[in-house]
């Protein structure tokens, strides 16, 4: 599992390693195999996330978290590293093969590198994006009492189980059940969940209008672009 982000985006070295173990737990939950996924991460200014949440969810203001799934639920991501496995092997056996034919050749070294670098089978499954405004998550953390790391933690949680398919913002059962698989992920990362507070920023919510709206992304990818409950 691998994380993407910009240099002058990355979070500090503690909060990325969080990161890491947090989509480990997720995909683990949901029975997915996870070497050959990323998720993309990036910071939006106050100012950026309210114009992507006008845009993309007809709300306003600048929102704490939105995530852009690339796929339409667990399922098909399962599927797409099952096929990216599956490439990976053919493309190594394929290395495999060139490499035993230029030893024999006698090529040279620096050609033989070069030529076993393009065929490597590694491809990276993209499966989604997430991005957090640091100031909103700065105004929620002061307001509910804990620190910005643990505040920044719950979105991304939060941000990966929409990446994985889960929606609150559908029926309460969905609601229900992606609250348990943050509280999971949560606990086994040594944060309980604050459901007393939490429960009252979701009444604080109650009819803003945040139902996701869909678009097409690259590939035909179904693309939904939800905030947090609040945390």
């Amino acid at each position: 599992m691998r994380i993407v982000f910009s240099e002058e985006q990355r979070p500090a070295d503690e909060i990325v390693s969080l990161f890491e173990r947090a989509a480990v737990l997720a995909l683990v939950r949901e029975g997915i195999a996870c070497e050959r996924l990323e998720v993309s991460f990036s910071y939006a200014s106050p100012e950026e996330m309210e114009a992507l949440n006008a845009q993309y969810r007809g709300a306003e203001g600048p929102t704490d978290v939105l995530s852009f799934p690339m796929y339409k639920d667990a399922g098909e991501i399962s599927e797409a590293a099952a096929k990216a496995a599956a490439e990976g092997a053919v493309a190594e056996e394929a290395e495999s093969e060139e490499t035993a034919v230029e030893e024999a050749a006698a090529e040279e070294a620096v050609v033989e590198e070069a030529v076993a670098e393009d065929a490597g089978g590694e491809a990276p499954v993209l499966i989604g994006d997430v991005v957090i405004c640091r100031e909103v998550a700065e105004r929620q953390a002061k307001e509910l009492g804990h620190s910005l790391e643990r505040e920044l933690l719950y979105l991304f949680v939060h941000s990966m189980f929409h990446l994985l398919g889960y929606d609150h913002e559908v029926a309460d059962d969905k609601r229900r059940a992606m609250r348990e698989a943050e509280k999971d992920v949560m606990k086994e990362l040594g944060e309980e969940a604050d459901d007393e507070r939490r429960a009252m920023r979701e009444a604080e919510k109650e009819g803003h209008g945040s139902r996701p709206n869909r678009i097409i992304t690259e590939g035909g990818k179904h693309g939904s672009f939800l905030d947090s409950e609040g945390s």
